[in-house]
């Protein structure tokens, strides 16, 4: 019986059981009209001629000034808010237990219940209170409005919190203390407004607010340290000595944050941050005046990346390392600077934009400002202009670029669009193969320099012969340093005719030659010389194709000459496995175990005894495979990799075409991972 009356009541009225509980009161404006010093309490001070301080939960009241004053014997106030205009400068003095006390009733500002308390000072004027402490209840939201300054000397949210701050305009400084609110602790800084802090905290670290700044918006930290729990928007931070991003919260929350940061961001998620949450860089100069520290240790499920796009950021320091990637999965760069080489150029600009670049990679590695963890990007084109010396056991080397120490050399456009090239001896030495006096190597990378994206052909050294050992004979094309997706093509030297103390990562070696041994890459024993995902092709000249050189699933194609042979390694290293998830499609060379879970074509000249644990052995039908070494549908080269025998670390999550290493049950023998193609759908009727 009651269920059908309730459900039988008439529409108005259900609504009006829903709101009652918050009755909307319309506040009641009241103007100083007192001296420039006068008592708040004295009600001829206000007109209407009465005090603003009634002490009820149904009444609000919002103080107007137009006129410059020192306001005193301020009391418990249950008000609406202050308007303050004119160019008038408000001061509110107070101390010990005077409190600033919001109305409970709902005056409609948030339409959910609750209330803003607005404090609206207009462009050109100050409201300052000194000594008030204010209180707040967890359901008021704390507003500032207008383009003047609120500054205030003590505590905002004293005992009772507000739930949340909104500066929406102008400038709001806290000078000694700072702000607290635990309930939905939220400060919002928005339209080109000012938060300033002067106070260590801001807003007190055990709060941990979740804090928005929204393009224009900027916190001034005071040259303290911040502790957030979350950050989000497209604001600033300034004047910082570390923001700490803690990451706690009852649910799962991803920040995007787009704006800037003068100081250190310090990513630190607690033990009780929600599993997947993230803070996620939003912008290419977010970072650029940052420094990065990282530890997730109390939360590993916790995300740190960057927006989808964006492939490169600026960040004064980061975590030595570490790998970074975007939401996207791909992998990204982060450099204390970043500097411009365009080949088209005939002068060199300043190097700092595109429009003003340097013109040679000779430039731009010679600019004095350039450090070691800046990253050079080079235009589309063709550099072949420009020179640098080096000098490698008393010899003299000409290269087309010396990268510095830590610097990376990235292309813009990729290997298929961008070229270093060297130069052969402009004395013809016989079987030389390129190499001589006069000759020109392409690339010498200094200790933990990067070259990335780039076809380096034609670059030789000036030894020809084997003898005197100087290390100008070795690495025609690059010689140290970390090379990735780089096309090394008609290279020579004595020996290492691509590359010589390198690691070398999604590489096409095509064509390179020696005078003596090691036609596309070579190892010396005091050397980290290795080739991961890297497919060798078309290579006629210096016997074997790699010199000793740690080889993790490659892939050597078919192409390569038959008086050549794949690998060769010494016999001091014959207990040792080189060759690891290798595919070998020609001849390969020593008849040793040097090789594990490796395939190779039947034709290659190598024993069944020493083709090395896991394995295997076909005809070129059998291994099912494509022209440049990818494999078919059902090739026994799926699946048959040994994934604890690949260096993840060293040798990149991808493979050489860009597909991810592993995309079946485990890593696939060769340098390319099968990646089905998605099932193709059908449809049928029934007639």
């Amino acid at each position: 019986m009651s269920t059908i009356l309730r459900s039988a009541l008439p529409m108005a009225a259900a609504c009006a059981i829903a709101t009652s509980a918050f009755a909307v009161v319309t506040p009641q404006k009241i103007t100083w009209v007192g001296e420039e010093t006068g008592n708040f309490a004295d009600a001829a001070n206000w007109d209407p001629a009465k005090v603003p301080s009634a002490n009820s939960s149904t009444k609000a009241y919002i103080a107007v000034f137009t006129n410059s004053v020192t306001v005193t014997s301020l009391d418990y106030w249950y008000s609406g808010g202050i308007e303050v205009k004119n160019g008038a400068n408000v001061v509110f003095t107070g101390t010990g237990t005077y409190r600033f006390y919001p109305t409970t009733a709902d005056i409609g500002g948030d339409g959910d219940g609750g209330t803003n308390i607005v404090f609206d000072v207009e462009t050109g004027s100050t409201l300052k209170f000194n000594g008030v402490a204010f209180r707040g209840l967890e359901t008021v939201t704390f507003v500032k409005k207008g383009g003047g300054k609120f500054i205030n000397t003590s505590w905002i949210g004293n005992i009772y919190q507000y739930r949340n701050v909104d500066v929406r305009e102008g400038e709001m400084e806290l000078t000694t203390t700072d702000m607290r609110f635990s309930h939905v602790p939220q400060l919002t800084v928005r339209n080109g407004a000012v938060f300033k802090s002067n106070a260590t905290g801001g807003l007190t670290s055990s709060d941990k607010p979740s804090v928005t700044i929204e393009a224009g918006g900027l916190y001034d930290a005071g040259g303290k340290t911040l502790d957030f729990s979350h950050l989000s928007g497209a604001g600033t931070v300034s004047n910082v000595t570390t923001v700490t991003i803690t990451g706690i919260g009852d649910a799962v929350e991803t920040n995007l944050f787009s704006g800037r940061i003068y100081g250190k961001l310090s990513i630190a998620p607690t033990a009780g941050t929600p599993a997947g949450s993230a803070f996620i860089v939003g912008a290419t100069n977010t970072l650029a005046k940052s420094d990065l520290s990282i530890d997730i240790s109390a939360c590993p499920t916790y995300q740190f990346g960057f927006a989808a796009g964006l492939h490169s950021f600026e960040c004064k320091s980061w975590p030595s390392g570490m790998t970074f990637y975007d939401t996207d999965g791909k992998e990204v760069v982060l450099a204390s600077a970043f500097w411009f080489v365009d080949p088209s150029f005939e002068t060199s600009g300043d190097g700092t934009t595109a429009e003003t670049a340097f013109a040679t990679l000779a430039e731009a590695m010679s600019n004095s400002a350039l450090q070691g963890s800046d990253v050079v990007y080079a235009l589309p084109g063709r550099y072949d202009r420009g020179s640098m010396e080096s000098t490698e056991s008393s010899a003299s080397q000409t290269n087309r670029v010396i990268v510095k120490a830590g610097v990376r050399l990235i292309s813009t456009e990729g290997a298929g669009n961008t070229f270093i090239v060297g130069a052969p001896a402009c004395v013809e030495v016989e079987d030389g193969r390129g190499c001589g006096p006069g000759a020109i190597r392409c690339v010498l990378l200094r200790s933990g320099a990067m070259l990335k994206g780039f076809t380096v052909t034609n670059g030789f050294t000036i030894c020809s012969e084997s003898s005197p050992k100087t290390g100008a004979r070795y690495g025609g094309g690059v010689r140290g340093g970390i090379v990735e997706d780089c096309v090394i093509a008609g290279c020579g030297a004595v020996r290492g005719g691509g590359v010589k103390s390198s690691i070398c990562r999604r590489c096409l070696f095509i064509g390179n030659v020696a005078s003596d041994i090691g036609a596309a890459a070579y190892k010396e024993s005091d050397d980290t010389t290795a080739c991961y995902n890297c497919v060798f092709d078309k290579h006629t000249k210096g016997a074997y194709v790699t010199l000793y050189v740690d080889l993790a699933n490659c892939t050597f194609l078919p192409s390569i000459a038959s008086g050549m042979y794949a690998a060769w390694y010494s016999t001091s290293y014959d207990t040792t496995v080189f060759a690891k998830n290798c595919l070998f499609l020609c001849k390969v060379g020593r008849n040793q175990a040097n090789f594990q879970n490796c395939a190779f074509v039947d034709t290659c000249g190598i024993s069944d005894a020493n083709i090395g644990e896991g394995s295997i052995k076909k005809t070129l039908a059998e291994l099912r495979v494509k022209s440049d070494g990818q494999p078919r549908k059902r090739s026994p080269l799926i699946d048959a990799g040994d994934a604890s025998l690949y260096p993840v670390d060293d040798g990149g999550a991808y493979d050489f075409a860009g597909t991810a290493r592993i995309c079946g049950e485990t890593i696939d023998i060769g340098a390319f991972e099968f990646d089905p193609p998605p099932p193709i759908g059908f449809h049928f009727s029934v007639r």
